[in-house]
């Protein structure tokens, strides 16, 4: 566990249990945001420090790139293909004016 895991309180069972059944661990957190950040207006499962440090780690990655817009953009166009970073932009353009 980090130091900054440390200073997060503990998830509740039932937001592990939820996190767990979410994100599919077999996945990168890189690929994962680089695909699906565009459906996700907020993220705060990296607000918690889990039990399973596998879970953690992934979680606390994906929180990073979540909130760290070039890292996002490295991440996609490391991941995507020309067509799916196209895809993916219009999604969020899409999502994004949906909630104006």
């Amino acid at each position: 566990m980090s130091k900054v895991d440390k200073q997060l309180p503990l998830a509740p069972l039932n937001c592990e249990r939820l996190a767990i059944q979410m994100f599919p661990l077999g996945m990168s957190p890189e690929e994962y945001a680089a695909r699906y950040a565009a459906d996700w207006y907020c993220f705060s499962f990296n607000r918690y420090c889990y039990r399973d440090p596998e879970l953690n780690r992934w979680i606390q990655r994906l929180g990073e790139i979540f909130s760290t817009p070039a890292l996002l953009a490295q991440c996609q166009e490391e991941m995507l293909s020309s067509e799916e970073l196209v895809k993916v932009r219009q999604r969020l353009l899409e999502n994004f004016y949906k909630e104006i």
